[in-house]
């Protein structure tokens, strides 16, 4: 959860020890529930719809009314492609599909939010996986 409960000088933190403990890799749930906020407030979704991605214009940090959840994200991300750590992100858990939260019409949204958002990050691993059975949920 270290996009939602970390601020910037946390993941700092976090990741200086990871590179100095040798580790290339960590795994982060992108959304571990859809009603996801960060530590400074931001939600990730318009009413924990995952196919209504909130976003604002502009990125600043400090600048409330720019700086949103998906900005704290590209932050981490950023700041482990600089350590040479790779992200292995999990989109979703998969609880959210199991409880019907999540269908294939808003999960194909939030897939094309994802991929367009980070297709230029050359350190993500995108990581299916959660709390259900493979085949559950095929269609999500």
């Amino acid at each position: 959860m270290l996009f939602i409960k970390c601020s910037r000088e946390e993941v700092l933190q976090y990741l200086d020890a990871r590179q100095q403990q040798g580790f290339n890799v960590v795994q982060v749930m992108v959304l571990h529930t859809l009603g996801a906020k960060n530590v400074y407030g931001n939600k990730a979704l318009e009413d924990g719809d995952i196919g209504k991605p909130l976003t604002t214009t502009g990125a600043t940090f400090g600048d409330k009314a720019a700086y949103d959840f998906w900005d704290h994200v590209d932050f981490v991300v950023k700041e482990a492609e600089k350590r040479g750590i790779y992200m292995a992100l999990v989109p979703v858990w998969g609880s959210a599909a199991k409880d019907k939260s999540v269908n294939a019409v808003n999960a194909a949204v939030y897939a094309k939010f994802l991929a367009e958002r980070y297709k230029n990050n050359t350190n993500i691993i995108w990581l299916n996986g959660g709390d259900i059975e493979g085949d559950a949920k095929m269609d999500v």
